[in-house]
């Protein structure tokens, strides 16, 4: 018993050096938000729990992220601010405190849109609407490698942005999204 009673006190003094992030892929028209956080110090730890809800403090959904240090929270309301923390937990499923919390709201509005044009001189312009204010990373993908940021855009106040992709005239196939940053 005193074993798991300092497995306990060992989770509970190690809640505060959990630091959760969220991770610039929210996207609103989805309703997700990515978080991730560092490590646990502690040398049993068997998962993490995700834990929010829309007051400060007060978390009515868990997910379980398991070993994973990031988890994609699903069905989220834009416009509705959501407050997040995480907890560790050791193989005998004794948990740790809460993290520092975040809050974040998913902005609200329709789903970007995208346009591509190439002029004459094969120069890739990338034209877009968005949220107002909001910044957005433009990725690339290119014979099957990962998607990659090349870029990013702030959209005006009507919602416009617009990108010219560097290396658009050297590159064969290419594909193109927008990823809501900020």
């Amino acid at each position: 018993m005193r074993i798991c009673c300092r497995k306990r006190f060992g989770l509970a003094g190690i809640a505060g050096s959990l630091l959760l992030l969220i991770l610039a892929t929210a996207t609103a028209w989805a309703g997700n938000a990515t978080l991730a956080w560092s490590a646990s110090p502690s040398g049993d730890i068997a998962g993490y729990n995700v834990y929010y809800g829309t007051q400060s403090g007060a978390y009515t959904t868990e997910v379980n992220a398991g070993p994973s240090l990031n988890v994609t929270v699903s069905n989220l309301t834009p416009g509705v601010t959501y407050y997040f923390a995480v907890t560790c937990y050791d193989s005998f499923g004794d948990e740790s405190g809460y993290s520092n919390e975040i809050g974040f709201t998913l902005p609200s509005g329709t789903q970007p849109t995208l346009q591509l044009t190439v002029s004459a001189q094969k120069q890739v312009t990338l034209t877009a609407s968005g949220q107002p204010g909001s910044t957005y990373n433009i990725l690339a993908l290119q014979n099957s490698a990962p998607w990659t940021v090349i870029g990013t855009a702030t959209a005006d106040s009507n919602g416009a942005l617009q990108f010219v992709d560097p290396a658009g005239a050297s590159n064969g196939i290419c594909f193109y999204r927008l990823q809501f940053s900020h």
